[in-house]
């Protein structure tokens, strides 16, 4: 799916760029102008690229006030993210960077995500400066645009992000520093594992930066990551602050756990559901499952179609849910529900609604993908951007279905992973992804591969 959109934004610059040579700025102006007046989106996103070549001012200017300032289409809006991160001369990055200064927060992130790929001091002093901004949004792209940054300043930026109030800001920072692999953010890191350090998903965030970083993976047991670290630096030692017990997974399936304080199962109930998988479940049911017989092992036994054993693996892992998670259940098919309609505590009544509704669904019609995932990043608010969903909404998805996408307001796959994709920026939700039975992985791995990073199951 990256790649299709990638290669039409390839082909749209390799027309244009000889184009460009040949005309003045005017002509080029006037057709990108023209161009993003088009209700086609594939029509905007190459109307983009009449500017390919121009490297001033003016070309600055224009990309940023009439693409990246009016466009909220995702193809549109990675195509002038693209074209304007490859603007290098001196008068085009002190446009860029004037212009991030002010304007609408969506502008400004997305001026910052394209000075993330410019080099040069005057980039990155922007991008150190607007760390701090008012918006968390905006903290977000700038964040994320720093993870290629050198130097000791840009790593004692992001470590300030650690601090931040709003999760999906020191989400941000965390990924960064991981890719950073800056050894001065270890001990940062180590200390947020500390009993005044992160709770939930973060804490798995930690993990994983800590582990790019000094290819070591204690898990989230702080006190182990400091006795290494002690090790490592002569007994140089660490504050980690009061010491706690590395809390258990709050969730799992198939092996995939979560320390996620707020969690979304997602079930593709279309028609393809319905499909036959071709290895018994019954060979492929938990272990512990198989170990104690009984009735549980019969309805392994008992499973014929994809739906069948994404339901139960879903109902499995909704019976284990720690008592302090809150959790929702989103189904996709032609129209797409949401079990509670909001987040809920795993109370035994809560979990055995939900086990009982997941367990009567039944598959047909076609996917509307877009607005499955739209409901996800709308649970706790109607703007999938707004501000507070940042804080309330989920922190980990699962989500079982087999890539299929055929209705909806979006109809093409790529199209509306491209939304969603622009949406995560900001939101910083980990999507672990679970093809059932014999799937298309395309939208299921490309949402998995989303910052922050998840996983990516094939199950019988």
């Amino acid at each position: 799916m990256r790649v299709l959109l990638a290669t039409v934004l390839v082909l749209g610059a390799l027309a244009s760029h000889a184009e460009a040579g040949e005309k003045g700025f005017g002509p080029a102006r006037s057709a990108l102008l023209k161009g993003l007046r088009s209700k086609s989106v594939d029509d905007r996103v190459q109307a983009v690229f009449a500017l390919d070549g121009f490297d001033s001012a003016e070309a600055a200017r224009t990309l940023v006030r009439f693409v990246l300032a009016r466009d909220d289409r995702a193809p549109v809006i990675v195509a002038g993210i693209q074209l304007t991160g490859a603007l290098k001369s001196p008068e085009a990055v002190a446009v860029l960077v004037a212009e991030a200064k002010k304007g609408h927060w969506r502008t400004r992130a997305r001026v910052y995500e394209a000075l993330g790929t410019v080099e040069g001091e005057a980039a990155l002093s922007a991008l150190l400066l607007a760390a701090y901004d008012e918006d968390p949004r905006v903290r977000i792209s700038v964040l994320l645009a720093l993870e290629h940054a050198k130097g000791d300043q840009a790593v004692v930026v992001v470590g300030d992000a650690l601090k931040a109030r709003e999760w999906p800001v020191r989400s941000a920072a965390i990924y960064a520093l991981g890719r950073m692999k800056a050894g001065d953010a270890v001990v940062p890191l180590i200390r947020r594992l500390g009993a005044e350090g992160e709770k939930g998903r973060l804490l798995d965030d930690t993990r994983v930066a800590l582990r790019r970083i000094t290819a070591k993976d204690f898990g989230v047991d702080g006190r182990r990551w400091t006795d290494w670290y002690a090790k490592e630096r002569a007994n140089e030692a660490v504050d980690l602050g009061p010491y706690r017990e590395p809390p258990a997974a709050s969730v799992g399936l198939a092996g995939v756990t979560s320390s996620a304080s707020r969690v979304v199962f997602v079930l593709g109930v279309n028609d393809t559901m319905n499909k036959k998988i071709r290895i018994p479940a019954g060979k492929e049911a938990p272990a512990d499952v198989k170990k104690e017989g009984g009735a549980e092992y019969k309805r392994w036994l008992a499973v014929e179609t994809k739906l069948d054993l994404a339901r139960l693996w879903i109902a499995r892992a909704i019976d284990r849910l720690a008592p302090e998670t809150r959790f929702d259940i989103v189904t996709i098919g032609a129209s797409t529900n949401s079990v509670f309609s909001g987040f809920v505590p795993a109370t035994k009544a809560n979990r055995e609604k939900g086990k009982k509704r997941v367990l009567s669904l039944s598959a047909s019609g076609n996917a509307n993908l877009y607005g499955g995932l739209r409901k996800i990043f709308t649970l706790t608010s109607k703007d999938p951007l707004d501000p507070a969903a940042l804080i309330s909404g989920p922190e980990v998805v699962y989500f079982l279905g087999d890539g299929a996408a055929d209705e909806g307001m979006i109809r093409s796959a790529w199209e509306a992973f491209a939304e969603v994709e622009r949406w995560n920026r900001y939101r910083q939700i980990r999507f672990n992804c679970f093809g059932m039975g014999d799937h298309d992985p395309r939208v299921l791995a490309d949402l998995a591969g989303m910052v922050p990073d998840g996983a990516m199951l094939s199950l019988p």
